[in-house]
């Protein structure tokens, strides 16, 4: 698949965070990549969402990483 690069501040936050949860270097995960697809489950997803609401300082629900799969997706959410 072609790599698409974190465009915005939140893009790259995001992919940082995606980063550490699924111990991926940061430049290789694109921001359509899925979640699930490049290793994520829902045991990280938990992880991921606590990340996520703790930095952001908002409240997103685990639902959310299954409908909002791909860091491109989730920035737009957020």
């Amino acid at each position: 698949h072609n790599y698409i690069p974190p465009n915005s501040k939140l893009e790259k936050s995001l992919c940082k965070i995606f980063a550490q949860i699924l111990d991926i270097e940061e430049g290789k995960i694109s921001v359509n990549d899925n979640f699930f697809q490049i290793g994520g489950n829902s045991l990280l997803a938990i992880k991921l969402t606590y990340k996520i609401n703790s930095k952001f300082k908002c409240n997103i629900q685990i639902v959310d990483i299954f409908t909002h799969n791909t860091i491109r997706d989730l920035a737009l959410y957020l």
